[in-house]
């Protein structure tokens, strides 16, 4: 098992950054470019819901389905379903810090799958992409208006 964590503080507050995560269109606006992200199906953010969608890296298309755990106004977690990893939790946690500031933390635990498709995940989704990712979406959140 594969472990990325990555945190920070941001001065937007938690309110803020809680109703941001209940946009069912989140994920694409935390997506960075050039990949491209396919909704297939979305339930709103809520205990149990589900959300479908292709992550397109190229001509590649990655099919996943992922079912939201533990939600809450301090994050939520999601869980792979169906997809490319043989095992997939991603924990979002949103600690209030003060009226203003918020520490925004994400864990993420995977294993790869053998074969094809534990080879593209490797290549997509290993820890200097992750970084990058997590980066374009610590970008994205300390943007956002209050």
């Amino acid at each position: 098992m594969v472990v990325f964590e990555f945190s920070f503080i941001t001065p937007v507050p938690l309110k803020v950054i809680t109703d941001f995560h209940l946009d069912s269109q989140a994920l694409r606006k935390l997506t960075p470019p050039p990949v491209l992200l396919q909704f297939n199906y979305v339930e709103p953010l809520a205990e149990g819901s589900k959300v479908e969608f292709t992550i397109w890296f190229g001509l590649i298309p990655l099919r996943w389905v992922a079912v939201h755990q533990n939600v809450n106004n301090n994050g939520f977690t999601d869980i792979q379903e169906k997809g490319p990893f043989k095992f997939w939790k991603h924990t979002h946690h949103f600690e209030l810090l003060d009226s203003e500031h918020t520490l925004v933390s994400d864990r993420i635990e995977y294993e790869h799958q053998k074969g094809l498709s534990g080879l593209l995940t490797r290549m997509f989704f290993n820890s200097f992409s992750f970084s990058i990712m997590f980066l374009y979406r610590k970008w994205v959140i300390c943007h956002l208006k209050n």
